[in-house]
Parts: C-alpha cells; sequence; structure tokens
C-alpha cells in the first residue's frame, strides 16, 4: 500500500502463492528456527476462533496433507456429507494432531491479523493516512517497509510502543490463555 500523506510504501500482507519457497533448500527449510509465523503455524490458514464452525479453508493446500483424510479419520465424516464441527472439539483435534506450537502461531497469525486491520481502519477514519493499493510496477520500483515500522516513521507509534505491542501480541503465554489451554 502506499500512502499518500508521507509517501510511504508498506507492506500489509505478502504471499508467495503458485512460488517455491525461497528458503527451501534440499526440501529443508534453511531459516527453521527463525521462520516466519505463517509458516510456524503450516499447514493450518485458519484459527479455530475465527468462526463457530469448522471449514476446509482451514488449511493451506498442501500436498503432504490430506485435509479430506484428516476430516474422516477425526471426525468421523464421509465425503461429500455435510458437516458442521464445534471449534472447540475442532481445537481438541488440533492440539492431538499438529501440536501446542502449531496451533497457538496460527492464533497469533490471527491475532496480529486483527490488529492490523483495526489498526488501518483507525487511521483511515482519522485522516492519519490516506492509502492507495500499489500496482506491480510501482511495488517493484519502490521498497515497502513492514507495518510497524511504518507506523513508528510516521510517529503513531514510538519504537517502546512498537516493541511493546509485538510482544503482547506473539507471546505464547498470552495466547495460550485465550485459547484455554492453561
Amino acid at each position: 500500500m502506499f500512502d499518500k500523506n508521507s509517501g510511504l510504501y508498506t507492506c500489509i500482507t505478502f504471499g508467495m502463492e503458485n512460488q517455491p519457497c525461497p528458503f527451501l533448500k534440499n526440501n529443508t527449510c534453511s531459516i527453521y528456527e527463525k521462520r516466519p509465523i505463517v509458516c510456524r503455524s503450516f499447514p493450518l490458514a485458519k484459527s479455530p476462533t475465527e468462526s463457530e464452525t469448522f471449514d476446509l479453508s482451514y488449511f493451506i493446500h498442501c500436498p503432504n496433507f490430506n485435509s479430506k483424510l484428516f476430516l474422516t479419520e477425526n471426525f468421523n465424516l464421509k465425503e461429500g456429507e455435510p458437516y458442521s464441527i464445534s471449534n472447540q472439539k475442532v481445537l481438541e483435534e488440533y492440539l492431538k494432531i499438529f501440536g501446542e506450537e502449531t496451533l497457538i502461531n496460527q492464533e497469533i497469525h490471527h491475532i496480529i491479523g486483527i490488529y492490523i486491520q483495526e489498526k488501518i481502519e483507525e487511521m483511515i477514519s482519522d485522516n492519519i493516512i490516506d492509502l492507495k493499493k500499489v500496482n506491480k510496477k510501482d511495488y517493484l520500483n519502490h521498497i515497502p517497509i513492514p507495518l510497524f515500522e511504518f507506523l513508528v516513521k510516521k510517529a503513531i507509534l514510538s519504537q517502546k510502543e512498537k516493541e511493546e505491542i509485538i510482544s503482547k501480541l506473539t507471546s505464547y503465554e498470552h495466547v495460550k490463555k485465550l485459547l484455554f489451554l492453561n
């Protein structure tokens, strides 16, 4: 996005749709210990706290993960059969199958997304920013900065506030309490 008020470009979301991960070397993650949250939550595309019932969009398309098999084995569903599964049941199954780390990271990803959406809406309504979506040419000719750096440069957040917000948004203990895992 381009902020007409400041002349700054910021990247709100980024994806590599239909492109191989540049960090995958010999079928192994070369940045595993420092991988982004979206990678830490793989193969989950949504948190079970996002809606009241479960659907197939919870999974990122992955040739190594069979979501239909997951549904039939864990929820006794038959292919083509309509289903409505409570998020509590999905949460319990996620914990068993994917483990706490994947589930917590997906919830962190979800919480950060909510924060970003609310912050952008607030800044637009307060006329602090005037955003326009950039085309591919603009994107290639300018280096966007991460949203939190953008907020600091615009003096919307101090560096200390930025660090405190990021720390809270990414706190495992905070998210475990939100998910009732404690």
